[in-house]
């Protein structure tokens, strides 16, 4: 639990930068609107940066770690046969 709460701050913290200071929606929030509703997103479209910069998103992040060490040279080498 405290891993995702780093990577979903840390997550947070560049959304929400590229939200409300650089007024940039990187990550396909428009695209994703357009998809899921293309009648809304015809009405909106034109004002999407706008209605984007001043949106409250929620991140919500779930890892699941598998096995440690995959990055990390180990500790203990196999000697070669």
């Amino acid at each position: 639990e405290a891993c995702s709460k780093v990577v979903e701050k840390g997550i947070r913290d560049v959304v929400v930068k590229m939200q409300k200071e650089f007024k940039l929606d990187k990550f396909g929030y428009g695209a994703f609107f357009h998809r899921k509703y293309p009648q809304e997103w015809k009405k909106i479209e034109k004002d999407w940066d706008q209605i984007f910069s001043k949106a409250e998103l929620q991140v919500e992040i779930e890892i699941d770690i598998i096995r440690t060490g995959l990055i990390n040279t180990p500790i203990i080498r196999r000697k070669s046969r």
